[in-house]
């Protein structure tokens, strides 16, 4: 009775029940499914996985750059013969479970169903949870997430183990790692003295990614014919300023970028008056500019390359600092004003967020992909 009683238990039952409804009623496509339904970059990671321990060819320099993790997953699949594709698979759930289990303990508040809300902004966004499920192969961008959980607890703890972690989890999955070596940079140029970081920490961090990256690029240059030429060639790093597109084309985009934020908007909105508040009080602590300079710099790639380059991508992009942006909600929250009309607009948004048209079995949206 004590233990069913205790709130663990009942945490763990209200997350098992959560977690089991969306695994039962999201959709699970095969490898060439996958392919045309969101996951391009797949193609070269499961490229990669094939090839190792050989290095693969014929792919795309920048993609190629982030081989480490797939790579990974291709060695321990020819170590222990076991299906690649369903490896992926198994390995983002648990991740996605490891995720909430630490987010759970009392992440971002001290109180259950406080936390619980900051936790639901992040996992019922749209293209987290059923996104990652449906499309496995992009495992690189939920491990990258995985490694700004250990930035929170830096900026928490204080412990400068929990950054180097974060630097070499993030900086074997994306090129965006590099920001967080800028942001450090810049916050002890503004803060010197009073920073939370030494410049023998910089000079650490500075070696481990140097050293990441230089692994990164070499197993890209050896794999690619077309070295870094892509996509983003010619300007396209900065294709919002080429103004090719439409006006109906921007405001769309602009949609896209917003869309996955949707819970975090509910949430500012019910308590933007505190907010406000401790943001004026707050803007100059270290924590927060580096927070905010951050999460800036992961968005800034998927803004800039515009409507024709990111396109609907940046739908997956914006999760890159999802979780620091939730952590900057809560510290400027404190305590959440929760009421009847909260619970019924935040709850049902979550409901209706979770009837994805091409990730869940739900047919309630399914003339949108039409």
């Amino acid at each position: 009775m004590q233990l069913i009683k205790s709130n663990k238990y009942y945490q763990f039952i209200i997350w098992s029940l959560i977690i089991s409804a969306i695994l039962l009623t999201n959709e699970y496509f095969s490898l060439e499914e996958v392919f045309k339904n969101g996951a391009a970059d797949g193609k070269v990671y499961f490229s990669i996985s094939q090839y190792a321990p050989g290095i693969a060819e014929n792919l795309i320099g920048h993609k190629a750059w982030r081989f480490f993790y797939p790579y990974l997953i291709g060695v321990i699949n020819k170590t222990i013969n076991f299906d690649i594709f369903l490896f992926y698979q198994l390995s983002v759930i648990l991740i996605i479970f490891n995720i909430i289990y630490i987010l759970n303990n009392k992440f971002f508040s001290q109180k259950f169903f406080e936390n619980f809300i900051f936790i639901c902004c992040i996992i019922f966004n749209p293209y987290f949870f059923r996104y990652f499920i449906s499309l496995p192969l992009l495992i690189n961008d939920l491990i990258f997430i995985y490694g700004t959980i250990y930035l929170v607890f830096f900026l928490k703890k204080n412990k400068f183990k929990h950054l180097i972690i974060a630097v070499i989890i993030v900086s074997f999955a994306r090129q965006e790692a590099i920001f967080i070596l800028i942001t450090i940079l810049l916050c002890k140029i503004i803060y010197r003295r009073q920073s939370l970081f030494d410049y023998k920490q910089i000079l650490i961090l500075s070696v481990i990614s140097g050293i990441i990256f230089y692994i990164n690029t070499y197993y890209s240059m050896n794999s690619s014919s077309l070295k870094f030429v892509d996509a983003y060639s010619d300007g396209g790093r900065i294709g919002i300023l080429n103004f090719t597109y439409s006006f109906t084309e921007f405001v769309k985009f602009l949609f896209y970028f917003i869309f996955p934020f949707s819970l975090i908007i509910i949430l500012i909105t019910f308590n933007y008056k505190k907010i406000i508040k401790n943001f004026k009080s707050k803007f100059k602590e270290e924590k927060i500019v580096f927070i905010l300079i951050l999460s800036a710099l992961f968005l800034a790639p998927a803004i800039l390359a515009g409507p024709e380059i990111s396109g609907k991508n940046i739908l997956r992009l914006t999760n890159l600092p999802m979780i620091l942006i939730v952590y900057f909600t809560s510290l400027l929250t404190k305590e959440i004003k929760i009421n009847h009309i909260f619970v019924f607009i935040f709850f049902g948004a979550i409901f209706i967020l979770l009837q994805h048209p091409k990730y869940s079995q739900s047919n309630l949206f399914n003339f949108l992909t039409n």
